[in-house]
């Protein structure tokens, strides 16, 4: 037989015996057969059919994503600082003020919550030091908040002492759900005759919130009055009008308890 035949009956047998000293080349494996499934939006959890068994084990539910994202207000406090202000758990208020959620202020600013309140003894210029938003807030003189925690002085600054001898900065929480914080010589626990609040942002209040205030008459006919005040070009009477509004959603929440639980929530 000529060389060349030779050669090539050679490969055609090492081929089809897979003799030839490598091992066979194993077969694809499909990333998506061994990977867990995504959460389907709006609650739908993926189907028996489409899930395969091997990752079930794996899966977070969206029932358990909804129970760990969803953590129930809180009722407590701790007692911190000269002037032994209720606030809320540490981890709890660092996660409130990273962001500013309008629908927990007026549940946490509602009747029976235990948190202490503050009233502003000068128009400041509030910030967060809390990790939060940064930009700067225009508090006013008498502006209600709720003090969510203490911050100790800086031993190796200036220490800036409140006329009762309380030292450190609070980080409060305003009506329009935002945190600021505030020296302690900026804030007092004396109630202002007629407190001041931070504008509620209506628009982004969520529907159940929106539906239990305007159940009450006084709120839904402030909210009349404003939105047919801020239709015009008088901006003083809008700014009024405002005022009057937020001023009935606040008498309403420091009245009522049937505000719903926020939906999005620390």
């Amino acid at each position: 037989m000529h060389q060349s035949n030779k050669f090539a009956i050679s490969i055609v047998f090492c081929v089809a015996s897979a003799a030839c000293g490598s091992s066979p080349t194993p077969a694809p494996v499909s990333v998506a057969s061994t990977s867990a499934p995504s959460v389907e939006p709006q609650g739908v959890a993926p189907s028996a059919e489409s899930a395969p068994a091997e990752s079930s084990t794996a899966t977070i539910t969206q029932a358990e994503v909804a129970a760990t994202a969803a953590a129930p207000l809180p009722t407590t406090c701790t007692v911190q600082g000269t002037r032994k202000a209720c606030v809320p758990d540490a981890d709890y208020a660092k996660k409130l003020c990273s962001t500013a959620y309008p629908d927990v202020a007026l549940s946490l600013f509602s009747q029976g919550t235990p948190f202490t309140r503050a009233y502003m003894t000068r128009d400041v210029d509030g910030w967060n030091a809390g990790g939060g938003r940064t930009s700067r807030s225009k508090l006013l003189f008498d502006e209600e908040v709720l003090v969510v925690a203490h911050r100790k002085a800086n031993a190796n600054g200036i220490v800036l002492v409140a006329a009762n001898g309380d030292t450190g900065s609070y980080d409060v929480l305003r009506w329009d759900g935002s945190c600021v914080s505030v020296m302690a010589e900026e804030i007092t626990m004396n109630k202002a005759p007629k407190p001041k609040r931070a504008a509620i942002p209506w628009r982004r209040l969520e529907e159940p919130t929106k539906s239990a205030l305007l159940a009450a008459p006084k709120v839904k006919a402030s909210l009349e009055a404003r939105d047919k005040a801020c239709g015009g070009d008088d901006e003083g009477k809008c700014t009024k009008a405002e005022v009057a509004f937020t001023g009935a959603i606040a008498d309403f929440v420091r009245t009522s308890k049937s505000l719903p639980e926020p939906t999005r929530r620390p």
